[in-house]
């Protein structure tokens, strides 16, 4: 979230960090246009992060270094979890630049976020065809956590993200036609469900479930009487084909993904109520690979009245001739990393 000077755009890395895992990609440049050199996902143990916090800087650290020689530069561009920032818009003038608007901003942070301009820091991207910014603000003891474990596993941070912004960079194009659109984005991962609203190419609305794909295989095990290692065995491998036991795995599920749909249609119904002059929300768009679950994109788009789709976590190097080593299934986790490394 936070830009860096043209001479500093270097080849990098996409790390997005998890309450599970560490997700990172790295891209080469071919005579065909951007490929995936190296994607990687390694676990973390439980308690390590919650919530986004970071609880064990010393494992989080081993982990970094553990997959630091894989990739051919020590540059990253990292992300940072979406419940521990904060997101608003405001009116500016079109006359403003971009130096004037910041120093405007920092006079607006106490009124809008719980967070002092002392002890925080923030970055905005301008909403086109608007009078508005959306502003991304988070807690500088945040990132000094974050950036710390990423010094101490010998990488060179190029700037953070959000969570929401690395996202929409990955699955929505520049095109004019993709920016035009309104889409709400929903991110199912292990601890927490991701809500976010894309409108004219910027984030400007984000919400956070404490439900995700764990909550998910917790409800397979009650409901299946099968142990938690079980439970992931079977969400992953009767789950996601269209049989009479995928259908058992989502009616297992069921009370969990509808927890995660009302929260969908409350920012949607938000969103209708307070902000449609952004533009009507036209599509759904799922990440995370427990969307895959048979049933699950039916339910939200018979739910939501509203065109729903799995994300193309690789959108943004999409050409012709070019298939990823990476199956479809484990491309929805790592949408964040693909946006982080562009």
């Amino acid at each position: 979230m936070f830009p860096v000077p043209q001479y500093l755009m270097m080849p990098h890395v996409g790390i997005h960090i998890t309450d599970e895992a560490l997700y990172a990609v790295e891209y080469m440049r071919t005579s065909r246009g951007k490929e995936i050199r190296k994607a990687i996902v390694e676990k973390l143990p439980s308690g390590a992060i919650e919530a986004g916090y970071i609880h064990d800087a010393k494992t989080v650290t081993a982990s970094l270094q553990k997959i630091k020689s894989e990739f051919t530069t020590n540059f990253v561009v990292a992300g940072l979890p979406e419940e521990k920032m904060y997101l608003f818009r405001t009116e500016i003038s079109p006359e403003q630049h971009d130096t004037e608007i910041r120093q405007g901003l920092e006079f607006k942070l106490e009124e809008n976020v719980p967070v002092s301009p002392a002890e925080a820091l923030f970055d905005f991207e301008r909403i086109p065809d608007t009078h508005e910014v959306s502003v991304s603000v988070v807690p500088t003891k945040v990132v000094d956590a974050y950036l710390s474990v990423f010094k101490d596993a010998g990488y060179s941070v190029k700037a953070f993200h959000n969570e929401a912004r690395a996202i929409r960079r990955a699955i929505v194009s520049d095109s004019l036609a993709q920016k035009s659109l309104t889409c709400v984005i929903l991110h199912c991962m292990g601890n927490k469900t991701g809500i976010y609203i894309v409108s004219k190419g910027v984030v400007c609305f984000t919400s956070t479930v404490p439900y995700g794909g764990n909550s998910i295989t917790e409800a397979l095990a009650k409901s299946f009487k099968v142990s938690y290692e079980e439970a992931l065995k079977i969400k992953k491998e009767k789950g996601v084909t269209d049989t009479k036991e995928s259908r058992a795995v989502f009616e297992a599920a069921s009370n969990t993904i509808s927890v995660i749909k009302d929260e969908l249609v409350r920012v949607i119904q938000y969103w209708d109520s307070h902000e449609k002059k952004l533009g009507d929300i036209t599509k759904v768009v799922l990440c995370g690979h427990d969307t895959l679950i048979t049933g699950f994109s039916a339910y939200i788009a018979r739910n939501t009245n509203i065109q729903t789709e799995l994300a193309h976590a690789w959108n943004a190097i999409d050409h012709e001739g070019y298939v990823p080593h990476i199956e479809r299934v484990d491309s929805l986790d790592y949408v964040a990393s693909a946006g982080l490394a562009l």
